[in-house]
């Protein structure tokens, strides 16, 4: 029969193990990237927008995008484009294809997060280039926004 003071020390070391097999996650360092047209020329989706109609609109921006990768050399990780929070003009959607196989293409709207990478990271920057269709509400943009991407990484 094992000791208690045994067991519960060896449930203790347990625990620490399972928590230190939890992925940590980092900001990416992304100051490399550059977009190419930052002021985003959009248009109606339908010719002649209504308060009932279809009031979206649309433009599409193309982004270098540079990630720098050192930290994590030599390790596996998962890494996840962000969108802001929606502001007051309301949601935004955001679509994308990749220019080569390093990202990987999607979508996703504000205040959300989606993988672009998953793999082994071989090098200290990770780069591609990104065609972005940005959608939203044209009702409710009054103003030139900032769009907030950001990037992070899961490391197992």
């Amino acid at each position: 029969m094992m000791n208690p003071c045994r067991s519960i020390f060896l449930m203790l070391m347990l625990m620490l193990l399972s928590v230190s097999v939890q992925a940590a996650t980092y900001p990416v360092d992304d100051r490399g990237t550059n977009v190419h047209q930052p002021i985003v020329r959009t248009k109606w989706l339908s010719n002649v927008p209504t308060r009932h109609a279809n009031s979206a609109i649309t433009g599409v921006v193309v982004v270098d995008v540079q990630l720098d990768t050192s930290d994590w050399k030599g390790k596996p990780g998962k890494i996840y484009m962000l969108l802001a929070p929606a502001s007051a003009s309301g949601p935004i959607q955001a679509s994308w294809t990749t220019q080569s196989e390093v990202l990987l293409p999607g979508n996703l709207e504000s205040g959300q997060r989606v993988l672009v990478y998953d793999g082994a990271i071989e090098s200290d920057q990770l780069r591609d280039t990104l065609t972005m269709t940005l959608r939203a509400d044209g009702n409710r943009v009054l103003r030139p926004e900032i769009i907030n991407f950001t990037f992070e990484i899961d490391i197992p």
